[in-house]
């Protein structure tokens, strides 16, 4: 048996929880990445996959082995890597997602820079702000702010952000400037529901150190930080944003910071990826973190 390949095999069906979706991926026959899993039980003499007629989910020993062939696989991939840079032979497409401001404004300089690097590489990127399934949706990498808690993917944190409740002059100066948490209830906030659904900006009490979850309404939402910053610009109300969306017009003037001792601490931008982490989004995500 090649063990190798079992593992691979095996680490993809946990990925795609489908035998006849594993092989598509891995371009082998559904039988066959079925023998592969078979064997590797066998081996181990332990069951790895519980099978139904409808479904597959992995054992307790299966999640365990999963977890330890990870970093087996992972030093593969990066000797692959290795070797085919060093031929010249990266080739193939990347399939990209990202929230769309994220995207244009962190994502893009990456794209161009490392396409010039690597000219055999093509990369297709997919903004939106609806949550992606990586897996039907066959894509390759998502860049991700805040802390990420889906255990199926992995992720290599590539930067970092501050969330900022910011303002325009001319709103502070007719409406005032809050001077804690709690006096927002007071003012117009705008909200950018592309983060989630529920209404609250995340704080921390300077005091204690306490974290806060601070309740805010206002008149106007967006799924769309470029249209909620936009809208503070124009003097609607109050936003809370990651400093990256606005650092411009924060160093310009235009906009200034509100609560700024009651910031939490950065929070990571992250690129995430399933399990079977391939080499073309490994040299991406390495490119991202020497380039940044």
């Amino acid at each position: 048996m090649d063990k190798l390949r079992a593992m691979t095999v095996f680490r993809e069906v946990s990925r795609q929880e489908s035998f006849t979706r594993a092989a598509a991926q891995l371009s082998l026959a559904t039988s066959a990445v079925s023998r592969y899993v078979a064997e590797l039980e066998r081996w181990l003499k332990v069951q790895l996959i519980y099978r139904t007629t409808r479904s597959i989910s992995l054992t307790p020993a299966g999640r365990a082995y999963l977890e330890q062939i990870e970093d087996i696989l992972q030093r593969v991939d990066n000797l692959e890597l290795a070797a085919k840079q060093q031929q010249g032979s990266v080739s193939g497409v990347l399939r990209i997602t990202a929230p769309l401001y994220l995207g244009q404004k962190w994502l893009s300089p990456f794209v161009s820079e490392f396409m010039g690097q690597y000219p055999d590489v093509d990369i297709s990127v997919f903004l939106t702000n609806r949550h992606v399934n990586m897996v039907e949706e066959g894509i390759d990498l998502a860049l991700k702010i805040g802390r990420l808690k889906d255990s199926n993917f992995k992720y290599r944190p590539v930067s970092q952000t501050l969330l900022t409740c910011f303002a325009s002059p001319t709103y502070l100066a007719r409406h005032g400037t809050p001077k804690t948490p709690d006096d927002l209830k007071a003012h117009n906030c705008l909200y950018d529901f592309a983060v989630g659904p529920s209404k609250r900006w995340h704080m921390v009490d300077p005091a204690n150190g306490r974290e806060l979850s601070v309740a805010i309404d206002g008149r106007y939402e967006a799924n769309s930080g470029e249209m909620v910053k936009q809208a503070v610009l124009d003097g609607m109300g109050i936003g809370y944003l990651p400093d990256l969306f606005i650092e411009e017009e924060l160093a310009s003037g235009k906009l200034l910071p509100v609560l700024e001792e009651y910031r939490q601490a950065p929070v990571p931008i992250s690129l995430v990826y399933p399990q079977n982490w391939g080499v073309i989004p490994i040299a991406f995500s390495n490119y991202c973190i020497s380039a940044h």
